[in-house]
């Protein structure tokens, strides 16, 4: 009667509408993440606008002007299950204690920002740093890429701050490891996407990403 709205991936999508008809829920529309993102950089206006969502197996970053009419999106072949499961294939540990120890420790403070070098490398770096450590610092480079991209590429400014939506949450200490590694400030944001989403959700929506 209200509606309603959840968030699939691009790949799974087909098997939610088919579990939403078995439960007679009729869906209105699909709508990209990153169609979400670069409304809500229109909706701020001015200042060139950046976002990432983080979601399942990677994450979508959006960097857009709207003084300029420029949009980049990109595709991160890093989510939180790309951290979880090498963490889920330690002798004695399964997903569920990946995702509390994930919830539970800094990853800001246990992976170093920079890939340690050197012959004592192995043996200095944490555990946590060798098994997501790779991952962040991808992340981190492809975040820095794109920036630079849209920076000499777009005729835009890079943005001051960099919104963090999704499942960030899930990996404590995500935006402090970000802030230390990027030239943007990273800053959460909890509740506009489904704020946004139930505003517009007369029948069930359905947000597809391309990143999960």
């Amino acid at each position: 009667q209200h509606g309603g709205a959840a968030c699939a991936s691009a790949k799974r999508a087909g098997g939610g509408l088919g579990r939403l008809d078995r439960l007679a829920l009729k869906v209105g529309s699909l709508v990209p993440v990153a169609d979400i993102l670069v409304r809500r950089a229109h909706e701020l206006g001015g200042a060139t606008y950046g976002a990432l969502y983080v979601g399942g197996q990677s994450s979508q970053l959006v960097v857009a002007c709207p003084r300029h009419g420029t949009v980049t999106s990109r595709v991160l072949p890093v989510g939180i299950m790309t951290l979880v499961e090498p963490v889920a294939r330690e002798p004695g540990t399964g997903v569920e204690d990946a995702q509390r120890a994930l919830g539970e420790r800094s990853v800001a403070d246990e992976v170093t920002a920079l890939e340690p070098l050197g012959d004592d490398a192995e043996i200095t770096r944490s555990a946590m740093d060798r098994m997501i450590g790779p991952a962040l610092r991808r992340m981190v480079a492809d975040i820095e890429a794109t920036l630079e991209f849209f920076d000499t590429q777009r005729v835009s400014d890079r943005p001051q701050r960099l919104e963090l939506f999704g499942a960030c949450d899930r990996v404590n200490g995500l935006a402090d490891f970000l802030a230390a590694s990027l030239p943007v400030v990273p800053s959460p944001v909890s509740g506009w996407l489904v704020a946004a989403l139930a505003s517009n959700a007369v029948r069930f929506l359905m947000v597809v990403c391309s990143a999960l």
